[in-house]
């Protein structure tokens, strides 16, 4: 899922080598996380659709969506399916190559539009319908053993803040 592999090293004095390459994996990731949750609007949900936007930016989720086929309303299990095995997996791949340090801002920002999908899904208006406990189940069995670290935050909290910004 071309995951950003560069190495990050500083030689002797140059310290900006490191800090400079670090920033790129950072960026590098943002895209691809940015490429995955553009891929959310497909399914059609508004809640979904603001949610996105918010993270990735209505200046480039606007044009997007535009453009993009979405499914029909009646496919709810589809949706679901699309979003748990093939949306929320392109980040993971990532996930697996960087540092959790730069990769758990992503995570939990796909984690946000994954439990806005199930709620969708289930016929509620946002995901803020679901318990917190609901909402760990939608997002733990995609963790993969702990690549999202820390505890679940809803909405764009800590980690996602960096994310939504950019």
């Amino acid at each position: 899922m071309r995951a950003p592999l560069r190495t990050a090293c500083a030689t002797g004095t140059d310290l900006t080598n490191a800090d400079h390459d670090t920033a790129w994996v950072k960026a590098r990731t943002k895209e691809v996380a940015a490429e995955a949750m553009l891929l959310f609007l497909h399914l059609g949900f508004e809640s979904v659709d603001a949610a996105a936007s918010q993270c990735v930016g209505p200046a480039t989720y606007g044009p997007y969506k535009r453009e993009a086929a979405i499914l029909p309303v009646d496919e709810s299990q589809i949706k679901l399916f699309l979003t748990r095995y093939s949306y929320m997996s392109r980040i993971q791949c990532v996930a697996r190559s960087v540092s959790s340090s730069v990769s758990s801002g992503p995570l939990q920002a796909t984690g946000l539009l994954a439990v806005e999908t199930t709620a969708a899904c289930a016929g509620l208006a946002s995901a803020r319908d679901l318990t917190a406990d609901q909402q760990a189940r939608v997002v733990s069995p995609t963790r993969f053993s702990g690549i999202i670290p820390g505890s679940w935050q809803r909405g764009c909290g800590s980690g996602v803040d960096s994310l939504c910004s950019s």
